[in-house]
């Protein structure tokens, strides 16, 4: 009976070009584009949260409806990239 590796990822791994280390170096390159896509989304929507909410001459109409929707957009969609990202990460590794 042939007794079975204990490092069976790893070697799946290899065998596709794939260490550990380089799927670790990829999935933090992967969380810092995410992360500074995330920062520049939210900066750019804080600014006009503030303007639209925080000036005094500033109206509370379809502007303010439009931020909301294309805020709660914008990060849907980045949420399901995130997520298809770690997903797919996960199958690879399994």
């Amino acid at each position: 009976m042939r007794r079975r590796s204990s490092k069976p990822l790893q070697r799946d791994a290899q065998k596709f070009g794939r260490t550990s280390s380089h799927q670790s170096f990829e999935a933090r390159i992967l969380v810092d584009y995410f992360r500074s896509h995330l920062k520049q989304v939210v900066s750019i929507h804080r600014v006009m949260f503030e303007k639209l909410l925080f000036e005094e001459d500033s109206d509370m109409g379809p502007e303010l409806a439009e931020l909301f929707e294309d805020a709660g957009k914008t990060y849907l969609k980045i949420a399901q990239r995130i997520s298809e990202r770690c997903h797919s990460r996960q199958l690879i590794q399994d």
